[in-house]
C-alpha cells in the first residue's frame, strides 16, 4: 500500500512537472503518462503523422517528442468546409524519475497512438533518519 501512494504521488509530480514547449509548435497533442514500479509510460495522440515525421529524444531529464503534421495537398476541385483537424509542428516534454534507465527506452507507433516506455529502476525505499534538535 505504502508503493502505491508513493507511486500515485510520483506520478502527481510528474504530470505537475510536464513544461510548455521551447520551440514553437502549431498544435499540442493529447497525451497520457503512467509511472510503475519498474516504467514510465507515455502515449501521445497523433493520428495522420508519418512516423518519419516523429522524433524522440533524451534531453536534459526529459523525454522530448517532436513531429510535424502535414496539411493534405489542396486540391483545385476542392475547397475547405471546415477544417478542424491541427497541421504543423508539434513538441511534448515529459519530465523523467532520476532512476530512468534513458538507454533502454522503447518507442512504438501504431494506429495514431506513439507509445514510449522508459524502464526505471527500482527505488530504494526511503531511510529514517534521527535529527538532533538543538
Amino acid at each position: 500500500m505504502r508503493y502505491a501512494i508513493q507511486e500515485a504521488a510520483e506520478l502527481k509530480k510528474l504530470v505537475a512537472q510536464v513544461r510548455s514547449p521551447m520551440t514553437p509548435v502549431s498544435w499540442i497533442p493529447r497525451a497520457d503518462a503512467f509511472t510503475g514500479r519498474h516504467e514510465v509510460l507515455i502515449r501521445l495522440e497523433i493520428p495522420g503523422v508519418r512516423r518519419d515525421h516523429l522524433k524522440v529524444l533524451i534531453a536534459e531529464g526529459e523525454c522530448v517528442v517532436r513531429g510535424e503534421r502535414k496539411a493534405p495537398e489542396s486540391d483545385r476541385d476542392l475547397q475547405p468546409l471546415a477544417l478542424e483537424f491541427p497541421y504543423g509542428t508539434f513538441e511534448r516534454r515529459f519530465p523523467l524519475p532520476l532512476n530512468a534507465e534513458t538507454e533502454s527506452l522503447t518507442a512504438k507507433y501504431a494506429d495514431g497512438v506513439l507509445e514510449v516506455k522508459i524502464p526505471v529502476r527500482e527505488a530504494p525505499a526511503p531511510k529514517e533518519m534521527k535529527v538532533e534538535i538543538a
